[in-house]
């Protein structure tokens, strides 16, 4: 029995070591991969801004339970929940109506009952055929002409008036249709300047078994005339009335030949479009400053917490939900948000006021961040500064951080560079621009004094790998270390605005 002890005391002490230096390890490589569990929900965050702390911020945020956070979901709700009792644990203040901002807007289109039908083929939408994004509903009725790729030279003595064109696909499709020079958009303004009822573009996928594969791209801008992506089943469905398939049309598309034929028969296809209203909300508290004047002015610190929710894509083998989480889009922002509110509750020093503001609605169009513009609870020119946080746990192999301070400021621009000085752990990258589509954008409409971190765009931007093991956490660590002495430097040194520099 004493022997079976001491071997369970060290197997116990092994693998206490292993775990430690797991961690030890996930912290040198900057990535942390731990899954989120009941003690991972309950985790105590320490004063200090540390990598463990955003990695519990981003699990939480950017876990499958919230299904990708778009805005007017449950997903959003919670993520908005989660913040709320953050900023009330931290004892942050609320102005009079608490601390949600509810608003609400008309959301973006979405199909409803959208049909394409010839003969007794009745297709279904997202198996047989998909439509690109449209600003209102279409329809058409007519008979179809085949015209290889539609391009401008296939349109010569050929009468499409009222017809359907039917075309290749061809991009994106090159291993199997020889690859089309120009995008369906700019061929389907050929229809239509042609006078085409309709564009029906077969898209080919020999691993779809004939059904419709989305290629990974949304048509959005036409109008007029209506534009359908349609299988290789329905468009086999349709040949048939010429007795060909798909494939043999193909192969006599090979060698570049120009070649038609009209179709008789007739296609009935409608896209019917619908908008919603959609209702989120922004979440935000203060910090009163330490300074009997100055606590009257304010910097906001903002970062939006919704991302883009789910997809449904129909395969052959069966529907498949893919989340896109946001872990850098930006549920990074917000642990950068949290986290600066835990640090500046701790130490109190601020002689300004703060306010913490996650904006709800940034991917319909800063439909948050422009609410809260319109019905501030301050007087905008309180504002010393908005520092805007968006995708900022990506920095690479080069320690990049973009700042864009986009208002010319003297002050600010020097109190930047000085910082860069003091943080050689960071390569800061100035980037003084115009306007650009984040939550800044109505803050600059007011001529806020602006400071705008990234660590930039990437190829994980809006797909469902955009998840909790990509984040540099300790890159991140050191991009809110740097925003805390800026916010340091702005609330007790650099002079208000309606001062002179």
């Amino acid at each position: 029995m004493k022997e079976r002890i001491i071997k369970m005391f060290i197997l116990a002490i092994v693998i206490s070591m292993a775990i430690l230096a797991a961690w030890q390890l996930k912290e040198q490589n900057h990535v942390i991969t731990e899954t989120i569990t009941d003690e991972t929900i309950q985790y105590c965050t320490s004063i200090d801004i540390s990598a463990k702390d955003i990695y519990h911020h981003i699990s939480i945020l950017a876990s499958d339970s919230l299904e990708g956070r778009n805005a007017g979901t449950e997903g959003e709700a919670k993520a908005a929940r989660y913040i709320r009792e953050k900023f009330m644990k931290l004892g942050l203040k609320c102005f009079p109506g608490g601390y949600d901002q509810p608003f609400s807007f008309e959301g973006r289109p979405e199909f409803r009952n959208c049909s394409l039908t010839f003969g007794d083929f009745k297709g279904v939408f997202g198996v047989d055929f998909r439509s690109g994004i449209v600003t209102d509903s279409l329809k058409a009725s007519g008979e179809v002409v085949f015209l290889g790729y539609g391009y401008r030279d296939d349109y010569k003595n050929v009468d499409v008036k009222g017809r359907w064109v039917l075309v290749l696909e061809g991009e994106r499709l090159s291993s199997i249709v020889p690859k089309a020079t120009q995008n369906v958009f700019k061929r389907y303004e050929y229809a239509k300047a042609n006078g085409a009822a309709g564009v029906l573009s077969i898209s080919i996928d020999n691993q779809s078994k004939g059904q419709y594969v989305p290629q990974g791209y949304r048509m959005f801008g036409y109008k007029s005339i209506p534009l359908f992506s349609i299988s290789q089943n329905a468009a086999d469905c349709l040949l048939k009335h010429i007795g060909m398939t798909t494939l043999e049309v193909l192969d006599k598309m090979k060698g570049g030949n120009h070649w038609h034929v009209s179709i008789p028969v007739t296609v009935a296809g409608a896209i019917c479009m619908k908008r919603d209203f959609v209702y989120s909300r922004n979440v935000f508290a203060y910090l009163e400053g330490n300074d009997s004047i100055l606590k009257k002015e304010y910097i906001v610190v903002g970062a939006h917490y919704d991302h883009v929710g789910t997809r449904v894509i129909r395969t052959a083998s069966g529907d498949s939900l893919l989340i896109y989480n946001g872990a850098d889009d930006n549920a990074s922002g917000v642990a950068g948000l949290l986290e600066l509110a835990e640090k500046q509750v701790s130490e109190n020093r601020l002689k300004r006021s703060v306010i913490f503001a996650a904006f709800g609605a940034e991917e319909q169009g800063l439909k948050g961040s422009f609410y809260f513009c319109d019905h501030m609870p301050i007087d905008y020119k309180k504002i010393a500064l908005m520092v805007n946080m968006d995708m900022i746990g990506r920095m690479d192999s080069m320690n990049r951080v973009y700042v864009n301070t986009v208002v010319p400021n003297t002050a600010l621009d020097a109190v930047v560079e000085k910082l860069s000085a003091n943080h050689p752990g960071i390569n800061l990258v100035l980037a003084p621009t115009k306007k650009r589509n984040t939550d800044y954008a109505p803050f600059y409409d007011r001529n806020v004094p602006i400071a705008s971190f990234t660590t930039g765009i990437h190829d994980q931007y809006h797909t469902p790998g955009d998840t909790l093991g990509t984040i540099n956490y300790i890159g991140e660590k050191l991009i809110l270390e740097l925003v805390d002495n800026l916010m340091v430097a702005k609330a007790d040194t650099i002079p208000s605005r309606n001062q002179k520099h």
